[in-house]
């Protein structure tokens, strides 16, 4: 199934360095020294989207370019 996806780049101890959105893994760059991307399995595209509309660029880019990364806040 070809969709958007989200990923988030995770320490060993736990810590969320990134987040990306993909349609596929393959077209995340690699992650940062010692850590991975891991798929976020809930994530509903419509969901993130009625609670922060700002998004919508992002997952346009995502789907133009086949990812789209957001730095982690705080």
């Amino acid at each position: 199934m070809n969709r958007l996806r989200k990923y988030i780049e995770r320490m060993a101890d736990g810590r969320e360095l990134r987040v990306a959105y993909a349609m596929a893994v393959m077209a995340l760059p690699d992650p940062r020294p010692r850590a991975q991307w891991r798929e976020d399995a809930l994530f509903s595209a419509a969901d993130e989207l009625l609670t922060d509309p700002g998004l919508k660029a992002i997952f346009k880019a995502a789907i133009e370019r086949g990812f789209a990364i957001v730095p982690k806040s705080g």
